[in-house]
C-alpha cells in the first residue's frame, strides 16, 4: 500500500508529536511504501538523508487559512490574498506528490492545514484520509477570538473531520475532546504513543555529563518544552519545601529543554533561593536522553490544564523514563492517566497542589527500595503496553 503521512511537527523538530509521527512512519515503512510531507526546517536535509526507507518532501510551512481573523483580513487584505495563494500552491504541490507516488491513503497529524489539504484531495481524487488529533488544536479552535471567526473555523473543522475515514487520538481524554467539540458521530480510535526500548533502557550512570560533584546526590529530572502547563513552577516550589524539611540531603534538580517559560522559571529559582540546587540544561539531543534519564532518581513533571485549554494529551516522556527503570511523578490531568497508572508505573499528583507534589517527591527520594520497586514495575508495565510495535499494530488493524 502507498501511504502519504503529513505533519507540521516532524523530526528533527523536538516534541512528542514529531516523535510519534517518526516512529509510526518507521514501522509503517516495514510493510508499506511511505511518503512523508513535512515543513522545511533547520537540519532537515541531514536528518532525511539517514532515513532512506521513506521518501520525504519538505514544503514551506504556511499559515492555515482558518487562522485569519476578519480584522486581519480588513486591515491587511494583501496578507490574506498572499495566504490564499500559498494555500493554492501547497494544494498543487500535494496533488503532484499524490500522483507521483500513487498514494492510496493519507494520514494527517493536524486538521487545520494538512487535514484541509487531504479534504481537497479527497474531493478530487476520492483518496481516503485519516486524522491524528492531539486535543489542543480542537480546544483552541473553539476558544480563539471573534464569533464570526470561530464560526468559520468550526465549520471548516467539521467539514474536514466529517469527510475523514477515521480519527486517531493518543488517549481516551483526547477522544472525548474530539467527540464533544466536533461531532459525536465520528469514528474515533485510541492509539497510545509508544517507546523504542532499543533507545531507552537501564545502563550505568555517566556522571561526566553533569559533573562528578553530583556523584553522591539524589537527582530529580524534568525533560520537556518549558511552557506553563508542564507545571515546573509548582515542581520547584515542592522541591523548595523538600529541601526545607530535609536540609541534610544532597539533592539537585536538573531541568532539560527550552521554551517560552524559561525566563520566568529561572527568576522563580532565584526567588526561592534554589540557585545552588537547580540546573537548567537547555536542549538535550535525542542521543543523550537515555543518559540523562539513567542519571535520575525520579522523573518529575506535574502537568496541569491551563485556562486556554492547553493540556498534555498523553506524556511520552514518562514512558521513556519508565523504560530506563526510573520512577515518575506526573500530574493527574489531560491524557496523562492513560500513560501513568498511580502506584503502578509512577505516582499521580494533583498538579495544582504543591503539598501533594512535595509528599510524593519525598516518598520516592526518601525510600530507595520503594523507588527501585516502582521503577522496575514501571519498566515492565511499559514494555507490556507501550512498545512501538504494539502501537503501530493498532494502526495497521484499522487502516488495512
Amino acid at each position: 500500500m502507498n501511504i502519504l503521512v503529513c505533519s507540521i511537527d516532524y523530526k528533527p523538530k523536538d516534541g512528542g508529536i514529531a516523535e510519534f509521527m517518526f516512529h509510526v512512519c518507521q514501522y509503517f515503512s516495514k510493510k508499506h511504501n511511505v511518503t512523508i510531507v513535512a515543513p522545511k526546517i533547520d537540519g532537515c536535509e541531514k536528518f532525511d538523508s539517514h532515513n532512506f526507507s521513506m521518501k520525504t518532501y519538505r514544503l514551506k510551512n504556511i499559515r492555515p487559512l482558518v487562522w485569519f481573523s476578519l480584522k486581519s483580513i480588513i486591515l491587511n487584505f494583501f496578507e490574506f490574498y498572499k495566504g490564499i495563494m500559498e494555500i493554492i500552491k501547497m494544494y498543487e504541490n500535494m496533488l503532484n506528490i499524490v500522483e507521483q507516488n500513487n498514494v492510496e491513503k493519507i494520514i494527517v497529524f493536524q486538521w487545520n492545514l494538512y487535514g484541509f489539504m487531504a479534504y481537497l484531495i479527497n474531493r478530487k481524487k476520492k483518496i481516503p484520509f485519516y486524522i491524528v488529533a492531539h486535543g489542543l488544536e480542537i480546544i483552541k479552535n473553539k476558544k480563539r477570538g471573534f464569533f464570526l471567526r470561530n464560526f468559520f473555523q468550526r465549520s471548516v473543522q467539521k467539514m474536514v473531520f466529517s469527510k475523514s475515514v477515521g480519527i486517531f487520538t493518543n488517549s481516551a481524554y483526547t477522544k472525548n475532546i474530539v467527540l464533544e467539540n466536533v461531532s459525536k458521530k465520528l469514528q474515533v480510535h485510541v492509539t497510545y504513543c509508544g517507546v523504542d526500548y532499543n533507545d531507552f533502557f537501564p545502563k550505568e550512570k555517566k556522571y561526566d555529563l553533569i559533573g562528578n560533584q553530583y556523584r553522591d546526590y539524589k537527582i530529580i529530572f524534568t525533560l520537556s518544552r518549558l511552557v506553563e502547563r508542564k507545571g515546573i513552577d509548582n515542581a520547584l516550589c515542592a522541591f523548595k519545601k523538600y529541601m526545607a524539611v530535609n536540609p541534610e540531603k544532597n539533592v539537585v534538580y536538573f531541568i532539560g529543554g527550552k521554551g517560552l517559560d524559561e525566563k520566568r522559571l529561572k527568576k522563580l529559582v532565584h526567588t526561592l533561593e534554589l540557585s545552588n540546587h537547580v540546573v537548567f540544561l537547555g536542549f538535550i539531543p535525542d542521543e543523550l536522553k537515555n543518559e540523562y534519564y539513567n542519571l535520575s532518581d525520579v522523573f518529575l513533571m506535574p502537568c496541569r490544564e491551563e485556562k486556554d485549554g492547553d493540556i498534555e494529551g498523553f506524556g511520552i516522556v514518562y514512558l521513556e523514563a519508565n523504560a530506563c527503570g526510573v520512577p515518575v511523578i506526573a500530574g493527574a490531568s489531560g491524557g496523562i492517566p492513560c500513560a501513568v497508572k498511580d502506584e503502578v508505573n509512577g505516582l499521580l499528583v494533583n498538579p495544582l497542589c504543591k503539598k501533594d507534589i512535595f509528599l510524593k517527591l519525598q516518598k520516592i527520594l526518601n525510600n530507595q527500595k520503594y523507588a527501585e520497586f516502582l521503577g522496575e514495575k514501571g519498566r515492565q508495565y511499559g514494555k507490556k503496553n507501550f512498545s512501538w510495535e504494539k502501537v503501530t499494530n493498532r494502526f495497521f488493524e484499522i487502516i488495512e
